[in-house]
């Protein structure tokens, strides 16, 4: 998948295995791995 980084949107990632907890482990783009499944989550400036 590409990722639009510089258009005004932040990207967090909990990793698949920690959704659905309490409190997940949340990740930004520099601590994901490729291969590894995510669930995304967005911000906007809108």
């Amino acid at each position: 998948m590409l990722l639009l980084i510089n258009h005004g949107t932040f990207y967090e990632f909990i990793p698949f295995e920690e959704y659905g907890k309490e409190n997940p482990k949340v990740l930004t783009l520099k601590d994901i791995e490729a291969g590894e499944e995510y669930i995304i989550l967005l911000t906007t400036c809108s």
